[in-house]
């Protein structure tokens, strides 16, 4: 993989109003800006040692109403080659296609709000 210079990044990579405009277009609400532990894919708990930890943390959404759904938020990577964006609505759309929609709502934007405090205006 070749490094990549500043110049060929979009900007919604490291410019807060690009960042914002971009979110905008994919619809996505709120973002916590940190990197996202289970990697692209949940490679992370695909490539474990041990795989009953791995298994048991892919369960983890299948036990959603242990968890609570108030609990689980969906993470977009974004903005990035690799990414769901520009698609991030038609992805999140097909993760939660079996999902009520409270419930979706919740994950897909309404506990982000909650957690940040930013309700809608």
């Amino acid at each position: 993989m070749e490094p990549v210079r500043l110049a060929d990044m979009i900007a919604g990579r490291y410019d807060v109003a690009a960042r914002v405009k971009d979110m905008d277009l994919a619809g996505v609400a709120a973002q916590l800006c940190l990197p996202s532990l289970p990697g692209f894919a949940g490679g992370t708990f695909f490539d474990a040692e041990d795989k009953d930890l791995a298994l048991l943390c892919v369960q983890a959404w299948n036990q959603r109403e242990t968890i609570g759904v108030d609990n689980i938020m969906w993470e977009g990577d974004h903005p990035h080659s690799g990414s769901q964006w520009p698609d991030s609505r038609k992805v999140l759309a097909e993760a939660l296609r079996d999902v009520v929609d409270g419930d979706a709502a919740k994950i897909a934007e309404g506990n982000a709000r909650r957690l940040f405090n930013s309700p809608r205006r």
